[in-house]
């Protein structure tokens, strides 16, 4: 679980990528890790400079509902793509963060992934949340329009997504904590998800993310690391 510097949400480290300079960053939704529109803007400067959600900010690993403190700043925000509910068109809900500790692409109960994948309706998937933890589903639609309800922000139009339910029966796909997952079919990283209900959960095509902000999937590691 991750939440941005003082702030007390939490949501999930989806995947790492290797941004244009090769480097690690991390991806997860941007009401997980730079909610901006939920900051007080009467707060003092003092606060503002040490938790303040620009560039720079400090994400802690875990959040502080699992009782991550100041010693446990593992990245740093680097940029983010909000929702704007003036738009009718909204495509991404996306934070990047740059990866202060050591890290592993390889997400607990999942197998590394090698590449990006197109998601289509009958497609089997999977996520690992940090709510919900490994949980399994199939596509069943895509190119989707949905709204989406933000705290203070009120309903925000999203186009082009991804819809997924469970497989498991009274286990549902997702649920609040989760966002931010990666959606991965096999070896591939097909979706970020970001949204859903107790029926349904929608992602945005992982592609839409490598696209804007210049990715690829990150190296395979020389030697599988050990548990934590």
């Amino acid at each position: 679980s991750i939440s941005p510097t003082n702030f007390p949400l939490a949501g999930t480290l989806g995947f790492l990528a290797a941004n244009a300079e090769g480097r690690l960053v991390g991806f997860s939704n941007a009401h997980v890790a730079a909610p901006t529109w939920l900051e007080n803007p009467d707060a003092p400067d003092w606060w503002k400079e040490r938790y303040g959600l620009r560039p720079g900010a400090p994400i802690r690993q875990p959040s502080i509902g699992e009782g991550g403190t100041e010693n446990d700043y593992a990245l740093a925000l680097h940029a983010s793509v909000a929702p704007d509910p003036n738009r009718k068109d909204n495509e991404l809900d996306v934070a990047e963060m740059g990866v202060l500790t050591a890290a592993s692409p390889e997400l607990l109960g999942l197998a590394p992934y090698t590449r990006l994948v197109e998601l289509n309706p009958g497609m089997a998937v999977a996520k690992a949340g940090r709510t919900t933890g490994v949980t399994h589903g199939k596509v069943i639609a895509v190119d989707a329009t949905f709204e989406i309800a933000y705290m203070r922000l009120g309903p925000v139009t999203y186009i082009g997504l991804v819809v997924i339910e469970s497989t498991v029966q009274g286990v549902p796909f997702s649920a609040g904590g989760d966002s931010g997952s990666g959606v991965f079919s096999g070896d591939g990283l097909g979706g970020l998800l970001f949204a859903g209900s107790e029926q349904v959960t929608l992602a945005i095509p992982a592609s839409k993310v490598f696209s804007r902000f210049g990715l690829k999937p990150p190296a395979p590691p020389e030697s599988s690391p050990s548990p934590v």
